[in-house]
């Protein structure tokens, strides 16, 4: 199964003020995550003949671009992580 894109993947970029990724890059980034191009393609409404193609330097439509974005950031999106309340408390002895 396909992981999130964590650490060492770039993620939600210009909230850390970097450029955007191409859809190259993220096409490369979700297959370093694990995913597979027929996966990629897919979930983009694609083919993976298509996925290889952009990877291999073919400019992508808006809308293929608009697909793959969507797909990346989905993947790339911070998780949240579950725990109990804290009652307002930090941890810490004084609080």
């Amino acid at each position: 199964m396909p992981r999130a894109i964590g650490a060492g993947f770039p993620a939600l970029e210009e909230n850390m003020g970097l450029a955007r990724p191409t859809p190259a890059e993220q096409i490369a980034a979700l297959i370093a995550a694990g995913w597979q191009r027929i996966e990629i393609g897919e979930r983009c409404g694609m083919g993976r003949d298509t996925v290889r193609r952009i990877l291999s330097g073919r400019q992508p439509t808006p809308e293929e671009t608009r697909r793959i974005d969507r797909l990346y950031r989905e993947v790339a999106r911070p998780r949240t992580v579950a725990g109990p309340p804290l009652g307002g408390k930090l941890g810490h002895p004084y609080y």
